[in-house]
């Protein structure tokens, strides 16, 4: 109906316009100079439809393609993978028959912009983008969500070993390295799954739960896969409300630290701890670390309780300072502290705003996460040894150490591991902690004997020759003031 009133008015308008031409010059207009006039108008009228239709107007399909597709990576943006999904459940609610949602974050992103800059980011991002292009199928579709989240929409898969072999594939693919701007990035994707219709048979519960799957993959180190079951549901939906609760918790100020003594055999001027912090739940109830660590790990809330940990030591240090009693306090720390991005200017930076002696801060980090991450951690270390704080190996005999990973090891103290100890009246654990006190001595190491609780535990590891000793049998973990009043105590004695 538009063309047509588009055509009729331009034949109109041009028959006006030539007609007036020759009212203008007063010249008669024959018959056929009419049909040739009416002629042209009707050839100019549809050159000028044609011109319009094909280079004035845009296609509708085409931009409908423009409005669903991610600028940065020609994959489906939000709306184009909206609107595929939404025709894939139309056609497989109708078959009775299976597609996947795959959800791909990409794993410590952040590093690559914070360090090599956005555009080095984008560039990743393309290549990304092309590397999953070629693991896709001709029915299936990759789009990108925004930022570092991908979503792959996998067609037909009646057998869940095709989405496997899928999820595999991405693993492997990304095993490569993305060569930008002459650095080699290594990449990897933590990835949920979630199938339809056993998980879902609307968009909005298929991604919740392929978001569930990833998260529970994030939370199991990473660079890998998971599907959605309604167990990891349950397990996902308790560290949620524990995520809650250990917000709530910082927030309100319920944690506490305690200070474990360390007495030290050789230096008995040297005062020494070990903060451990515990959970206020009323005035009369504290929990241990043990119970609610390992979640704060899970949900990625072990970085902002560990800064907390770091400032409240520093500013304890710098009271124990002032009061002409310096103190070394020593400080868990765990492998996604060391690997936070912002984990050295922390530590420097609440030394330097506390303004206590470097060396008075010792962290411990548990052998068996030295061990598997060495070549990772020990630049950290480094640099950490660089701001001239003081390094020590906790749980030491529990993983096994080799002389070579030992020598590389920028640090100060070794902790003999607790469960050594506790069997040191048997004459092989007894030569297997001496032998662990001669390696430590004879790489300049002060040794520490942990978990002393019995007064043979002590006897022992002091006929031993450590340096110093920890446990419940010297003392239970205190308060900072009587922390003083032991050590005051003790030299008394």
């Amino acid at each position: 109906m538009k063309n047509n009133c588009i055509v009729s008015t331009s034949i109109l308008a041009l028959t006006l316009v030539i007609t007036a031409f020759y009212v203008i010059d007063n010249t008669p207009i024959s018959p056929s100079g009419f049909l040739y006039i009416f002629a042209l108008v009707i050839s100019v009228t549809f050159i000028v439809l044609f011109v319009k239709q094909n280079y004035y107007q845009p296609d509708s399909s085409k931009l409908q393609k423009i409005l669903a597709t991610d600028s940065l990576t020609s994959l489906l943006n939000r709306r184009g993978v909206d609107d595929f999904v939404d025709g894939l459940i139309k056609k497989h609610r109708n078959n009775e028959t299976k597609f996947a949602i795959m959800y791909l974050d990409l794993d410590n992103f952040k590093i690559i912009n914070d360090t090599l800059g956005h555009h080095a980011g984008d560039l990743v991002l393309m290549e990304v983008s092309r590397r999953l292009q070629k693991i896709i199928r001709e029915n299936d579709a990759a789009g990108r969500l925004g930022g570092d989240e991908f979503i792959l929409l996998v067609d037909n898969v009646q057998e869940t070993e095709k989405i496997l072999f899928m999820a595999q594939r991405i693993v492997k693919e990304f095993e490569n390295y993305i060569n930008i701007e002459k650095h080699q990035i290594k990449v990897s994707f933590s990835i949920g799954i979630s199938v339809y219709p056993f998980n879902g048979t609307d968009q909005k519960t298929l991604f919740n739960r392929a978001d569930i799957a990833m998260y529970q993959a994030k939370t199991e180190g990473k660079n890998n896969f998971q599907f959605f079951t309604d167990e990891l549901n349950e397990r996902v939906q308790e560290n949620l409300k524990m995520h809650s609760k250990l917000e709530k918790a910082l927030q309100d100020d319920e944690f506490v630290l305690l200070y474990q003594p360390k007495i030290n055999f050789k230096h008995s001027e040297v005062q020494e701890a070990e903060a451990l912090i515990h959970w206020k739940q009323d005035e009369n109830t504290l929990l241990s670390a043990a119970s609610f660590i390992a979640h704060a790990e899970k949900t990625g809330m072990i970085v902002r309780i560990g800064n907390w940990v770091i400032d409240e030591v520093c500013k304890q240090v710098k009271l124990y300072e002032q009061e002409e009693t310096p103190t070394r306090i020593s400080i868990n720390v765990s492998k996604a502290q060391l690997k936070d991005i912002d984990f050295i200017s922390n530590v420097a930076n609440a030394i330097l705003r506390h303004d206590i002696s470097a060396n008075l801060i010792e962290f411990e980090i548990s052998e068996s996460l030295l061990i598997k991450d060495s070549d990772t951690l020990i630049p950290i270390l480094n640099e950490l040894k660089k701001i001239g704080v003081m390094l020590a190996i906790d749980e030491f005999g529990k993983g096994f150490s080799s002389m070579g990973y030992m020598s590389r090891l920028p640090i100060d103290s070794i902790k003999i591991d607790r469960t050594l100890i506790n069997d040191i009246g048997d004459e092989k654990q007894k030569n297997l902690v001496l032998a662990m006190i001669a390696l430590g001595h004879a790489m300049n190491l002060s040794v520490t004997a942990e978990g002393i609780e019995l007064d043979s535990h002590l006897q022992e590891s002091r006929r031993l020759r450590v340096d110093s000793a920890q446990g419940y049998f010297l003392a239970k973990p205190l308060k900072a003031k009587k922390l003083m009043q032991f050590f005051d105590e003790h030299k008394a004695a």
